[in-house]
């Protein structure tokens, strides 16, 4: 999987996708196919692994209690 940016519009997995739309996740096949016929802005990135993902999600959630001791 990839991480791009579009510099135009683009059909992907048979919808339209738009810039504005900020950085989409995509197959790698998909990114190679975008990335041949001009449509990114930059490189794709890889997508970060499933491990580097929990560690920026473990924050607490909002509202959630505070346990005091």
């Amino acid at each position: 999987m990839k991480i791009v940016n579009l510099s135009g519009p683009a059909v992907i997995a048979g919808a339209v996708r738009y810039p504005i739309e900020g950085a989409l996740t995509v197959t790698d096949q998909q990114a190679e196919q975008l990335e041949k016929s001009g449509r990114l802005d930059g490189e794709p990135e890889d997508l970060p692994v499933e491990d580097e993902q929990q560690e920026t999600s473990a924050k607490p959630k909002r509202g959630a209690a505070i346990k005091e001791s």
